[in-house]
């Protein structure tokens, strides 16, 4: 589904970012190492890319 495969690429999207990259830990780094929450580009890209909700590529239950 769309989730998983966007959380499947922003790990390999931030390898090389400073936040993963960089030598040390920091506030956006989970205790595992990993980047939470910072869009690995520009802001402006994450906004073209969420600026709809296709419903169809979620499975959304009650």
């Amino acid at each position: 589904m769309s989730q998983d495969a966007f959380l499947d690429e922003m790990p390999r999207r931030s390898v090389s970012t400073v936040w993963v990259s960089g030598g040390g830990t920091s506030y956006c780094q989970t205790p595992g190492g990993r980047k939470a929450g910072l869009y690995p580009n520009w802001s402006y890209e994450y906004g073209y890319r969420t600026r709809g909700f296709d419903a169809d590529s979620y499975v959304i239950s009650q």
